[in-house]
């Protein structure tokens, strides 16, 4: 399958504490956080992996960090000659906070999400509630504007034919990266499982988990693939042009 990966640099957030992407790491120690989304091109399909965090007007009146060099997700599609109507589907790694907003600009898209993180966005844990948009002052989900057109994945599943959806718990109960066949070989986009080429090339967890043994299974799962892993906040990544 045909398909190429492209990077989209949503904005970056500077100062990150590194700790909080590598566990038990660099406590203190600060670092610069890309966060972005990925586009999917090919057997004239656009797929979007993820949809972002809020857009630069809507994060002002939410409580959490601002992004430098923030970008409307509109504009950077724009600039590859897209519109919100040419994606077909979006698929989310989970539903916190950065991840899951813009999908209103998609009303031709599925959005293709795991089942236990439905279910955990629905009801998270006290200690969650912020990070899924679920306590007072945070505003509604931003999943919420595609509820009508979710679908729920339970487990690996094929979601096109050459992109399969990996369930991949650790980080939240749901997780899912995207396994994409390129004529390059394969990749895997391993979202928040793998935040930095750091968590790949020494074996770290992410920092924020929620299951600390399931994300060690799916370290072990993601490379028993034998695909090359794309982690998702890195600006090594953002520096790529494209996957594949």
């Amino acid at each position: 399958m045909a398909y190429k990966i492209y990077p989209i640099l949503l904005g970056i957030l500077r100062g990150a504490e590194r700790s909080m992407f590598l566990y038990r790491t660099d406590c203190g120690v600060k670092m610069d956080a890309a966060y972005m989304v990925f586009l999917v091109q090919g057997n004239g399909l656009n797929i979007l992996v993820d949809s972002g965090a809020p857009d630069p007007e809507l994060a002002k009146t939410m409580p959490y960090p601002l992004l430098d060099e923030a970008k409307y997700l509109s504009d950077e599609l724009a600039a590859r000659g897209l519109k919100g109507e040419d994606i077909d589907a979006v698929i989310l790694t989970h539903l916190h906070w950065d991840h899951c907003y813009n999908l209103k600009l998609f009303p031709n898209a599925k959005v293709y999400v795991q089942k236990k993180e439905v279910e955990h966005a629905a009801a998270p844990s006290d200690f969650d509630r912020k990070a899924y948009v679920a306590a007072p002052g945070c505003g509604v989900p931003g999943w919420f504007d595609a509820f009508d057109r979710i679908e729920r994945v339970d487990g690996d599943c094929e979601i096109f034919p050459g992109i399969t959806g990996l369930f991949s718990p650790g980080h939240t109960p749901g997780e899912m990266s995207v396994l994409v066949e390129t004529g390059a070989g394969k990749y895997i986009i391993a979202g928040d499982a793998m935040p930095l080429y750091e968590n790949i090339e020494q074996n770290i967890q992410n920092g924020i988990t929620i299951d600390f043994d399931a994300g060690c299974r799916t370290y072990d799962r993601l490379r028993s693939f034998g695909a090359e892993l794309i982690p998702g906040h890195d600006l090594k990544t953002a520096e790529r042009k494209v996957f594949g």
